[in-house]
């Protein structure tokens, strides 16, 4: 049976970037280290990878097959997650660990790590440990933003409400993760050209 390795492009170390030219997988000619299982039908693959723009950094990653599925199950360096630069740098690590969570199916996680990074950048803002209160936390915030920015773009409390019910009733929610990251993402995105248009 022969596969066709697919080329990939994740964070490298030592460039500290994802590449735009991709990893590709490596070729030795011993083939890639393969391990069968108990069962007839099932291997375990180690696949390696280089980076093209360093050609230093290699990837590996576990492979598993069972009949004719592929199913990656792990890897040597764990996942690193660009943050956008808009995002606060205080929180940053909240939203890589959020992203990261959601990329590993764990999705309760995950929408704990999006309301941590609310509250956490909510405190920051306004001064921590003034509000004890959730409520009073967000009424607070919201009241710092203009109007008319509060009428254009997402709110971050209404987004922290969201994530809260969602989180007490363990609802594992994907695509309440998906929508209300890019909810996070444009009222950042806006906080940001707002303040740096000076309104």
């Amino acid at each position: 049976m022969i596969f066709d390795l697919p080329t990939v492009k994740p964070f490298c170390e030592r460039c500290e970037e994802v590449q735009v030219q991709p990893f590709n997988p490596e070729s030795p000619t011993w083939g890639f280290l393969c391990v069968d299982m108990r069962r007839e039908n099932e291997q375990v693959f180690s696949v390696g990878y280089l980076c093209q723009g360093c050609k230093d950094f290699r990837l590996t990653f576990m492979v598993m097959r069972k009949d004719l599925r592929l199913t990656l199950t792990g890897r040597s360096e764990i996942e690193k997650i660009q943050v956008p630069p808009y995002i606060p740098k205080d929180v940053a690590l909240h939203y890589s660990s959020a992203v990261l969570a959601y990329n590993c199916n764990q999705v309760l996680p995950s929408l704990f790590m999006l309301r941590t990074l609310i509250e956490q950048y909510m405190q920051s803002f306004l001064g921590r440990g003034k509000y004890k209160d959730a409520d009073q936390l967000c009424s607070a915030y919201n009241a710092t933003l203009d109007d008319r920015f509060k009428s254009r773009f997402p709110s971050l409390p209404i987004i922290y409400g969201k994530l809260s019910d969602a989180l007490h009733a363990a609802d594992e929610d994907a695509e309440l993760f998906e929508s209300q990251i890019r909810e996070i993402q444009k009222h950042f995105r806006a906080k940001r050209s707002w303040e740096e248009d000076g309104c």
